[in-house]
């Protein structure tokens, strides 16, 4: 017989548990290129930063 469902029930009914606990198993931390650093910290939108500068809005 196969166990690998009610395994990962067991997995999955753990792993909800954890979260609602806020019992995170890994965090992810997002880091800002310095553009978009300066740009947020001026209050300026991607394409009035843009046009400061020599870029398309995309690439900022």
């Amino acid at each position: 017989m196969n166990d690998e469902p009610e395994q990962f029930q067991k997995d999955l009914l753990v792993s909800v548990r954890q979260m609602k606990a806020s019992k995170a198993a890994r965090v992810t931390r997002e880091t800002l290129i310095a553009a978009v650093e300066v740009r947020t910290k001026v209050g300026l939108s991607e394409g009035d930063f843009a046009k400061l500068r020599p870029a398309t809005p995309v690439v900022l």
